[in-house]
């Protein structure tokens, strides 16, 4: 995971027809803000401390978790872990989300919360979320003994700095109403004890385990391969025609390595889910360069 990431993406307008030159990013203010280019004609601006870690983790414990250690410590942690002790990596995911539940309920910039949803969106935290959602390698133990962490160690110290710099507030430099960006209302007892019923409300909620073990089946995620199969080639045939066919056969291959047999055929289903995205991904670009190739050429006329 890389450890800035954008928080607004501006498009910069032509000033005049015919700019010969892509215009310049616009000079940092003195607030420190950090402008980078990602493209000819756009670029992110990112406020100091956006996303950014507090304390470095390097276990893989819940135990060891110190109240300094913020979503970003423990997620970072976690995708490292992630391949060699899921298992491990997933308890962390799970304590990284109750922080940044924790962190929603404190920060007052309403623009600053979805920090938490964006790293999800990522593709990473994206699989090994889904990963705790499909494996019977995870049950209804584990969950519980999360939330029994989480009741014992209290709500943590840090400063949510890493989600009030991913706000507006801190893009165009407007002060909170409360303590760096905290609301003044907050209760910081209260706030932990919501997160902490919310994910015990899962934990303990017998029928929702019951159900998950008769969806999570091998031959259930081997049908649900089948759907986003299916669902992934309409999408080819939809956006991108011109490498659909290439692209379809791809997909067609990264799902038939799916063993039903093997010891965890939830992470299959994770590794094939995500190929997937990203033949269609390339498969997209591809089709636009054609497409924007054809353009080019009709506009020259060679």
């Amino acid at each position: 995971m890389r450890s800035a990431l954008p928080s607004l993406t501006v498009l910069a307008a032509a000033l005049s027809l015919g700019v010969a030159a892509d215009p310049p990013p616009p000079a940092p203010a003195d607030r420190g803000l950090i402008v980078t280019r990602t493209g000819p004609r756009s670029y992110n601006i990112d406020a100091p401390g956006n996303l950014a870690p507090n304390r470095p983790f390097t276990g893989r414990a819940l135990s060891e978790i110190v109240p300094e250690n913020n979503p970003v410590d423990l997620l970072s942690r976690a995708l490292l872990l992630a391949t060699e002790d899921p298992k491990a990596a997933h308890g962390l995911f799970m304590a990284a989300s109750l922080r940044a539940a924790y962190d929603i309920e404190r920060v007052e910039d309403p623009t600053a919360k979805v920090a938490w949803s964006y790293l999800l969106s990522l593709s990473g935290p994206k699989d090994l979320k889904l990963w705790g959602a499909l494996t019977r390698k995870l049950g209804q133990a584990d969950q519980q003994a999360v939330v029994a962490w989480a009741r014992k160690s209290g709500p943590p110290t840090y400063h949510p700095g890493w989600m009030v710099q991913h706000g507006m507030r801190a893009i165009n430099g407007e002060p909170g109403k409360g303590d760096k960006g905290i609301r003044p209302d907050f209760d910081p007892a209260a706030a932990w004890t919501k997160v902490c019923a919310q994910a015990a409300a899962t934990a303990d909620d017998n029928a929702y385990w019951a159900a998950r073990e008769q969806q999570t089946t091998p031959a259930a995620l081997q049908a649900m391969l089948g759907f986003l199969e299916n669902g992934v080639g309409k999408n080819l045939d939809a956006r991108a025609p011109s490498t659909a066919a290439v692209a379809r056969e791809r997909v067609r291959q990264a799902c038939a390595k799916f063993d039903p047999k093997s010891d965890d055929p939830a992470w299959q289903f994770v590794v094939a889910r995500a190929e997937s995205e990203r033949i269609f991904e390339e498969a997209y670009a591809e089709h636009v360069r054609r497409r924007d190739a054809g353009f080019e050429k009709q506009k020259t006329g060679k």
